[in-house]
């Protein structure tokens, strides 16, 4: 082979891999994940014990998400501690609990436990399992803070307290 087609076959080389960088960057772009809509995500599920939140109670105030099934010992137990504690918490964030419904052996286990535990705060069922597309997390209990502009900012899997969530809200 003589010197021309090896320039040849270098250029060659070049402008395919510059096409195939600007391929995959296009790819990248396009497959870019838009921004969740939390809230868009929480109005749509079924309330199930609650008055219901509007979306100007998402803007005034940052929201705790709690992610939850009646079969999970340390999920009834972390509602039953926020319960205790909504008093000292409940003018700083709205508290949101979402029952992974789908998870569930009977619907009428989760209305039993919310009759029982007399829960003050909003309680949503996801009957459709769209939970973990919004918030994803590989254990129960798991708690997601979403501040005011809608925009996921924390999350915990495993329990909360009270002091974990003030340093929450202190650091947004």
């Amino acid at each position: 082979m003589n010197k021309k087609n090896y320039l040849s076959i270098g250029l060659l080389l070049i402008v395919f891999i510059v096409a195939g960088i600007l391929l995959y960057q296009q790819s990248i772009e396009q497959n870019a994940e838009e921004p969740k809509n939390y809230i868009g995500a929480l109005m749509a599920m079924e309330v199930i014990n609650g008055e219901g939140i509007s979306e100007e109670d998402f803007a005034s105030h940052p929201t705790l998400v709690v992610i939850w099934a009646t079969w999970c010992y340390s999920c009834v137990s972390g509602l039953l501690y926020l319960k205790e504690t909504y008093e000292e918490f409940q003018q700083r964030v709205n508290l949101v609990a979402v029952n992974i419904t789908q998870s569930e052996r009977s619907f009428s286990n989760v209305i039993s436990l919310l009759e029982v535990t007399d829960l003050p705060f909003l309680v949503l069922a996801d009957r459709e399992g769209k939970t973990p597309q919004y918030f994803p997390s590989r254990f129960i209990p798991a708690y997601f803070l979403i501040n005011t502009d809608g925009e996921l900012v924390r999350s915990l899997e495993g329990p909360m307290n009270l002091e974990t969530l003030d340093n929450w809200l202190d650091n947004m």
